[in-house]
């Protein structure tokens, strides 16, 4: 390689402690896939987390904005991008345990569907309301966080960087204050 490729590579290659913003030095510890991933783990643990955060919340919390009856549909909503994103990333190059956290978060929606339709017919203790609808929030944020692996992202763009803490944040401020707000 040619000495004057170097600062060509370095301008849209940042590394890990190279000077800039702190969104750009976090987005470049690793492939976009499995940052997203990890972002997506941590912010369905933050919201299941924080809508079940105490006694009140674990027997009476509730999904914002729709009623219980159409829990369903927010349900089958994230199963079908969670299939979605397993069939895009399925297709790309990168390491497995990217894939395999879309095909678990996939699985997970998908049960997740299942009970909100068996809840309402059981109506018994081992699937509580409260529970069921925290559930529900939590795979919503961890699918929405994951919703960037669908869009190709060139290996020279900015966005490389900054995607993952970027849907991070704007995940956990889209879905924890009315998540919070609602219950309340």
């Amino acid at each position: 390689m040619a000495a004057a490729d170097e600062p060509r590579i370095a301008a849209w290659c940042p590394e890990p402690l190279a000077p800039g913003s702190l969104l750009e030095r976090i987005g470049t510890l690793g492939l976009p896939a499995a940052t997203l991933s990890l972002g997506s783990l941590l912010t369905l643990v933050i919201v299941l987390g924080a809508v079940q955060h105490s006694a009140e919340l674990r027997s009476a919390y509730s999904f914002p904005v729709l009623p219980a009856r159409w829990l369903w549909l927010v349900a089958l909503g994230s199963a079908a991008l969670a299939w979605s994103i397993v069939g895009v990333a399925s297709r790309r190059p990168g390491p497995l345990w990217p894939r395999l956290w879309a095909l678990s978060l996939a699985l997970t929606a998908s049960l997740v569907v299942v009970g909100t339709l068996a809840q309402p017919l059981l109506q018994s203790h081992w699937l509580p309301s409260a529970q069921l609808h925290a559930v529900v929030t939590a795979v919503l944020a961890a699918v929405l966080s994951l919703t960037p692996r669908l869009a190709r992202i060139r290996p020279d763009s900015p966005w490389i960087a900054r995607i993952t803490p970027l849907t991070f944040l704007t995940t956990l401020l889209l879905i924890l204050p009315p998540a919070l707000l609602g219950s309340f």
